[in-house]
């Protein structure tokens, strides 16, 4: 990039491109077209080769009118924001300034690398450490980079003068020997103390530090109901049922299964109600494609809510015995729904699957109705069609 002949440059007086914000329209834009003239230009100076460019020319290499220049620059100029170099070319400051800090640290980079190399043919680096870790290193003995602007008499001496108020800190905050410091002990200790109302005397356990009492949790007489175990094995079973009923084969939605799994579970939900509700909420949502098990959590959890509300209020149902129906027609009706979820598979459109359904339903032993329906529909089938449960158990 083409730089100014100057001597002497002062960078402190450079302006803030924000200050463009007060200027006057015309002249914001006439500054643009400038500087994309230089950047086209790949210089920060107006100059070809040798030769300067008057302010006519610049004004037709920058696609401006001669009076729209004349009229805006000296306004850039006494703003900072354009200088006249030794031989009265007209540059721009910011864009100078930048290539010399990009100078400034390409010289830097070249002597760190130099060091670098130095250090790796002398033997000077520690073995197992990078380049990074040796730099973090060196710069936290130095306490930490300098600030920006900060020359390294002012980082020295801003340093010495923290480490100073930071030991004057510490030696403030030392403990003075004797007095009641001395005679207190910050142990714990377990005391057994005998609380005493209107009511009468009650034992109480309760644990002193530092002079707080706390009531041990084991002695207040609340009771703390543990939650519920599940086993393992039927928390993967009913993730997988839920997996396969909400078709969510291939969409990654396995840990979440596991989690609603093991929180239905706990709520006190059966593997039948969970299946049943993510049936219901399928119905519910139609054609509409599900594509996460969060769908589900709402209609769930209101579910666990109506549960909770009629074992509070005592509106139970009276259990009844199971009938080997039932139990055969869920087993029907879980069968029917894992060899439906393949026809899906294959064809791509629910209808299609129902109609492939129907047609090899006698084949494979179901009813000739959809799975996608409710399991009652399964029941009142074989209600009406009694089966053959010990052949086709055998």
């Amino acid at each position: 990039m083409i730089c100014p002949n100057i001597a002497e440059f002062d960078r402190s007086q450079i302006p803030s491109p924000k200050t463009l914000r007060s200027a006057p329209c015309e002249m914001r834009g006439v500054l643009d077209k400038l500087l994309d003239a230089l950047k086209e230009m790949r210089s920060c100076v107006f100059r070809a080769g040798t030769l300067v460019l008057d302010d006519a020319a610049i004004a037709q290499q920058a696609g401006l009118q001669a009076d729209e220049l004349e009229r805006n620059l000296p306004q850039m100029i006494a703003r900072g924001m354009l200088a006249r170099d030794d031989e009265n070319a007209l540059f721009s400051t910011v864009m100078y300034d930048r290539l010399l800090r990009r100078e400034e640290r390409a010289a830097r980079t070249a002597t760190a690398d130099a060091d670098w190399q130095q250090k790796q043919k002398s033997g000077d680096v520690p073995p197992g450490l990078s380049r990074k870790a040796v730099s973090a290193r060196e710069n936290g003995k130095k306490g930490g980079r300098k600030r920006k602007g900060e020359s390294d008499e002012e980082y020295y001496a801003r340093k010495e003068r923290e480490q100073a108020a930071h030991r004057a800190q510490q030696n403030m905050m030392m403990p003075i020997p004797g007095g009641n410091a001395a005679a207190q002990k910050p142990t714990q200790e377990t005391q057994h103390v005998s609380v005493s109302d209107n009511l009468g005397s009650v034992g109480s356990t309760v644990e002193k530090s530092n002079n707080i009492y706390k009531p041990n949790s084991s002695s207040t007489g609340e009771t703390q109901n543990p939650e519920p175990s599940i086993p393992e094995a039927e928390i993967n079973r009913v993730a997988g049922s839920i997996i396969r009923v909400a078709r969510m084969e291939g969409k990654k939605q396995g840990p979440h299964a596991l989690r609603y799994a093991k929180e239905w579970l706990k709520a006190g939900l059966s593997e039948d109600q969970i299946i049943q509700n993510l049936q219901q909420t399928i119905r519910e949502y139609g054609e509409k494609e599900i594509s996460h098990l969060g769908a589900f959590d709402r209609n769930m959890k209101a579910l666990i809510a109506d549960i909770q509300i009629k074992a509070a209020s005592g509106d139970v149902e009276a259990p009844v015995s199971e009938d080997p129906l039932v139990a055969f027609a869920t087993l029907q009706h879980g069968e029917a729904q894992r060899y439906w979820s393949v026809l899906m598979r294959m064809h791509g459109k629910m209808e299609i699957a129902d109609e492939a359904f129907i047609a090899n339903a006698a084949q494979k032993g179901f009813p000739p109705i959809s799975p996608r329906g409710a399991k009652p529909d399964y029941l009142e089938y074989y209600r009406k069609n009694p089966p053959k449960m010990e052949a086709k158990a055998a």
